[in-house]
């Protein structure tokens, strides 16, 4: 049986993929936002679900990791589930914020 499919609006997330290929205000850490389109793409903006896509899946698993380090669940704690997302460590993008030590941006 597959799972049910989450409604998102494909159109609107298509044409907002259209704009930033032309404008995508970028905020900087050493001056103004500028500029910076988009000139790729790892996967279409189609409404799907993850198990389709190994992309989806890779960032689904980084999320719930980041989730249940910040939120840990007390019956997942004996398999040591909220370490996990420190393992990311070198592969993680960490000038992308300076205030948070793995580079998380928030908002």
């Amino acid at each position: 049986m597959l799972p049910n499919l989450e409604v998102t609006d494909s159109l609107k997330l298509m044409a907002l993929q259209r704009k930033m290929r032309i404008y995508n205000p970028t905020p900087s850490h050493f001056s103004e936002p500028y500029n910076a389109p988009i000139d790729n793409v790892i996967e279409d903006t189609f409404s799907r679900s993850s198990y389709h896509s190994y992309f989806l899946q890779s960032v689904d698993l980084v999320a719930h990791l980041l989730y249940r380090k910040e939120y840990p669940k007390g019956s997942l704690k004996k398999f040591g589930i909220e370490h996990l997302f420190e393992k990311l460590e070198p592969i993680l993008l960490k000038q992308a914020s300076r205030s948070d030590e793995f580079g998380i941006v928030r908002k």
